[in-house]
Order: C-alpha cells, then sequence, then structure tokens
C-alpha cells in the first residue's frame, strides 16, 4: 500500500515530473513479477467457483487458526 505521505509529495510534482516517476516506476516491474495470461485466467476461474460455490469454501480466518494451532 503506498503511503499517504509518499503519494502526497507524487501528486505535488509538476506534471513533467509526474510522468517521469510514471515511467520509472513502470519500468522498475519485472515482468517475471506480473502475473502470465495463464495464471490469471487461473486465479479467474477459481474466483468463479468459489462465488458459484461459496459453501466449499474456508474462510481465512479458520485457515490462520489452524495454521497457528498447527504451527505454534
Amino acid at each position: 500500500m503506498v503511503s499517504a505521505q509518499l503519494l502526497n509529495e507524487a501528486t505535488g510534482l509538476d506534471i513533467a515530473d509526474r510522468l517521469e516517476l510514471i515511467g520509472a516506476v513502470w519500468d522498475s516491474i519485472d515482468s517475471q513479477d506480473v502475473p502470465s495470461r495463464g495464471e490469471r485466467d487461473l486465479i479467474e476461474a477459481r474466483a468463479a467457483h468459489m462465488r458459484a460455490h461459496p459453501d466449499e469454501s474456508v474462510p481465512w480466518s479458520a485457515v490462520k487458526a489452524r495454521l497457528d494451532e498447527r504451527f505454534a
């Protein structure tokens, strides 16, 4: 999450500097960090299944509690 201070500083720049910043940030993103089309499709399919069958899902709080018990 972007801090309010960082966002405030960035939006306080003039337009040319903001565009330069956008380009620098964009160039810093490694293609390895972005999900492939196949990975995005899989995530979407799993999310659609979860929405269609909510009774088959386990809430994060329950999963975390189980993991905390197991590895505490």
